[in-house]
């Protein structure tokens, strides 16, 4: 069966290339500001709870369950049975997240064939298609 032609498949791969900037997004919002507030009276200025407020930011729901379902995956990856893991995540990496290599280039540098990156990349995006309900 073609991959190529399921109708999520385009979708999988818009998540993987924006998955470095929800990465960063999501940083930046629990990031807690370390610059203290301060006035003439002390105790800062107005009213702060500013940890708390980092803690309870999120990304849109949407774009939240996106990144959680990409993490789970690379986590699963990372976690493969034959060992190759590292090489696994990596295939993502330079294709999706840098963008720097196409499939071939990146089998290339990862030392395997164009077929076994494919599995892996398929591999890759059944677990994303499932973690997002898409199966």
């Amino acid at each position: 069966m073609n991959r190529g032609r399921d109708p999520w498949w385009p979708s999988v791969q818009n998540i993987l290339r924006n998955y470095p900037a929800m990465k960063r997004e999501v940083e930046e919002l629990h990031r807690a500001a370390v610059t203290p507030r301060y006035n003439s009276t002390g105790g800062g200025s107005g009213p702060g709870r500013s940890t708390e407020k980092t803690a309870l930011r999120e990304l849109d729901p949407a774009r939240q369950r996106q990144f959680d379902a990409v993490s789970k995956a690379i986590r699963a990856t990372a976690r493969s049975r034959d060992g190759a893991g590292h090489w696994r995540n990596e295939i993502i990496r330079l294709v999706y997240f840098r963008q720097s290599h196409n499939l071939h280039g990146a089998a290339q540098k990862c030392f395997v064939s164009f077929r076994t990156a494919q599995r892996w990349q398929r591999d890759f995006f059944d677990i994303v298609e499932r973690e997002l309900g898409l199966k």
